[in-house]
């Protein structure tokens, strides 16, 4: 037969779920359904269950009810129609029965580790679980109080244990109902634990020209240049108070206390934090610093290795572009270049480069001359219309100074000129009545009459 269609939930039950699902359409020919119910629990099987029907079946819906699930637990259902001739095709939902209670078992396998006093536990059988865990209670107890912890994980960390201390610890499991029961308690007494190096604390910003570097954090070398400042942070935990050292590692394992009588070399601790810094550092400093922290239960070291490195100092040297003409100027020529400060090998301008930059600007042999002549402005036509004449005054002087003005006899070259014609447009013409006797005795060539019958004779030429 075809696959059921529409399958679906009709209701839930807190240990059952009926479902529904439409008959196959294409051949109603059916005479049995097998429903199988499988558990997300993985410690659970699945159960088949086989439903027989009258073939040819006037319904198109059918509803089957599952039994004796567990509570809270999440299912997945599939539904196959069958015949003589074979099964269909499965159809699957998924769905939750109810949950009615707490969960009826305990979270197991409680371990403490120190000396972070981290608490871990393993889940509740999920056969037991009633629904969905959502949290854990933490029963902590000595011989003076009880008190509660709760958390959504399986662990916590307790910060509030006191080291020699012992301490009954049980853990509950928590879903939408309530509280299961608690589990049996281990008994744990809190010691003191080794000193240890912090190696995830945030170190502070360097300052100009300074190095930080925390212990044991990296294993490659940091660096330090000459006169830089080195500082070395080792941060530090520790339940009682610790001591810490600063020892300088040489290359076959042997090492010594550094010599805080240095005067390059200063080391401060706060309680949780110890500095070793070096001003000015040289390659004298360079090597393996090791941090010691330790209390009675115990230590931690760690290392910050140092390499020194010259500072690479760029080249630099002037640089001069080739030279220009040579401009002729009274008694001698000039050319001219530029001249800039440039890095060797990268060819960029900088600054500071040494000797003296050499000349841009040097004299060449090509003379000029030492006076040439100065034209002012022309002045205003002396007539609006017609011709007219224009003046202007040219003077000559020294072409070293323009505010000496020289004798005409100086300057070598020809003067321009100082007056020159001018015609702005031609003035409006009036002739007298006998031009037109002029014209009939053919007198239009003599200029006198031209300018005189300056109209008639026009057009008659």
């Amino acid at each position: 037969p075809s696959p059921v269609t529409s399958l679906s939930v009709f209701n839930v039950y807190t240990t059952g779920i009926t479902v529904n699902w439409t008959v196959p359409s294409s051949d109603n020919y059916v005479t049995y359904y097998t429903i199988s119910y499988t558990p997300s629990c993985p410690q659970l099987l699945s159960v088949n269950e086989t439903v027989s029907v009258a073939p040819h079946q006037s319904t198109t819906t059918y509803s089957y009810t599952l039994i004796g699930l567990y509570s809270g637990m999440n299912y997945t259902i599939t539904v196959r129609a069958g015949n003589v001739l074979g099964r269909s095709d499965p159809n699957s939902i998924y769905e939750d029965t109810r949950s009615s209670r707490a969960p009826t078992s305990v979270p197991n396998s409680l371990s403490l580790s120190q000396p972070n006093n981290s608490l871990t536990w393993k889940e509740v059988n999920c056969s037991e679980r009633n629904g969905l865990i959502t949290g854990y209670t933490v029963m902590i107890s000595n011989s003076s109080i009880t008190y509660n912890l709760t958390s959504t994980e399986r662990y916590i960390i307790l910060n509030d244990l006191v080291f020699g201390t012992k301490y009954n610890i049980s853990v509950a499991a928590v879903n939408f109902v309530g509280r299961g029961p608690f589990s049996d308690p281990i008994l744990v007494e809190i010691g003191i634990g080794p000193a240890q190096i912090d190696r995830f604390k945030e170190l502070p910003n360097p300052r100009d020209n300074e190095v930080v570097q925390g212990a044991g954090r990296r294993k490659q070398p940091v660096y330090g240049h000459q006169n830089n400042t080195i500082s070395l942070h080792c941060n530090y935990r520790s339940r009682v108070p610790a001591n810490t050292q600063w020892l300088w590692v040489f290359l076959n394992g042997t090492q010594v206390p550094v010599d805080t009588n240095d005067s390059a070399i200063n080391v401060t601790d706060d309680g949780m934090n110890s500095i070793l810094t070096i001003f000015p550092f040289s390659q004298h400093f360079a090597g393996t610093y090791r941090c010691n922290a330790s209390n009675e239960a115990g230590s931690d070291t760690g290392d910050v290795i140092i390499e020194f490195r010259s500072l690479i100092i760029e080249e630099k040297s002037w640089l001069a572009s080739p030279w220009s003409q040579c401009i002729p100027d009274c008694h001698r020529g000039i050319r001219n270049r530029t001249v800039v400060c440039m890095t060797v090998s990268t060819r960029m301008i900088m600054d500071g480069c040494s000797p003296p930059p050499p000349s841009s600007e040097e004299t060449c042999h090509e003379r000029g001359p030492c006076t040439h002549w100065v034209a002012e402005s022309w002045s205003m036509c002396s007539k609006s219309c017609g011709v007219g004449y224009q003046v202007r005054r040219v003077n000559c002087q020294a072409t070293y100074d323009s505010n000496i003005t020289l004798s005409d006899l100086e300057c070598l070259t020809a003067r321009p000129p100082v007056f020159r014609y001018c015609n702005i447009h031609n003035c409006p013409c009036s002739e007298p009545k006998f031009c037109k006797l002029i014209v009939g005795a053919e007198l239009c060539w003599r200029l006198e009459y031209q300018r005189i019958c300056c109209y008639t004779c026009q057009h008659t030429l």
